[in-house]
């Protein structure tokens, strides 16, 4: 029988999922209050949306900042 890894574990998981969402909501307050609230609400929120539907669509690791900046600049 193999033994399983900590990084299998549901806790991990949750965690994992967790750290990213929290990330992702710190960029995306960044974002919005360096783009002054008003202009920077939406591209920010767009930006944020279209990061979370990617890391539900793959399986394999999306790299958040990166892609993130790449929506938020399309949509300015």
């Amino acid at each position: 029988m193999m033994q399983r890894s900590w990084a299998d574990s549901p806790l991990y998981t949750i965690s994992d999922w967790i750290m990213r969402l929290a990330y992702i909501n710190l960029l995306w307050l960044l974002f919005m209050i360096i783009g002054l609230f008003i202009v920077g609400f939406m591209p920010a929120t767009v930006a944020m949306f279209t990061v979370i539907r990617m890391l539900l669509m793959k399986e394999e690791s999306v790299p958040i900042f990166k892609t993130f900046l790449t929506f938020l600049k399309r949509n300015l």
